[in-house]
Formats: structure tokens, C-alpha cells, sequence
């Protein structure tokens, strides 16, 4: 129970430090998979993995990893369906990047 509480910690933190300074530019490829996969083996539904999501996949754009981002965009999509039901601001936020993720 600590470990998933300092896990909790963290990715709230990380989340935070995003939203003041995008990792957009910061991240390699690589650090992105790590990130990822720390995120999903604590995090499959959490509202900070959602939103870590985002900036993961804005900083696989910047990469140029376009399919990457937009899988990343799809996650995100299904995830706030599921959890926040009816229509959002933010979900359709979402699909508007995802639409414009399918035209590049």
C-alpha cells in the first residue's frame, strides 16, 4: 500500500511539472517507453495517468512519432468516455487532437 501511495506521489508530481513546463522537446523516445510503462504498471485508470498521457503524447509528436501520439490520443479518448460519461470539454479537446493526429 506505501509503494502504490509514493507511486500515486509521484505521477501526481510528474503530472504538475508538466503542466508548468511541457515535456514537449525534453523527452527521448526512450525515457517516453520508460515513463509509459511505469504509468501503466501502477496507473491503467487513473485521472493523472489520462493526463500524463497527454503530455507523453505531445512529446512523442515533437519526435515525430506521430502513430505513437495518436495511439496515446486513442487511450486517452476511451479513458474519458468511460469515466467521465455524456459530453465534456475535454473529450472533445481529445478528439479534436486525434482528428488532427489522423491528417498529418
Amino acid at each position: 500500500a506505501v509503494s502504490m501511495a509514493q507511486e500515486e506521489s509521484w505521477l501526481m508530481g510528474q503530472v504538475a511539472a508538466w503542466d508548468a513546463a511541457s515535456p514537449r522537446d525534453q523527452l527521448t523516445e526512450a525515457e517516453v517507453a520508460d515513463l509509459l510503462d511505469r504509468i501503466r504498471r501502477g496507473f491503467p485508470q487513473h485521472v493523472a495517468a489520462e493526463r500524463a498521457l497527454g503530455h507523453l503524447a505531445a512529446a512523442l509528436f515533437a519526435l515525430g512519432k506521430l502513430r505513437e501520439a495518436e495511439g496515446l490520443t486513442e487511450q486517452r479518448a476511451a479513458f474519458q468516455e468511460a469515466a467521465f460519461p455524456g459530453r465534456t470539454g475535454i473529450h472533445a479537446w481529445t478528439l479534436e487532437s486525434l482528428a488532427d493526429l489522423r491528417l498529418k
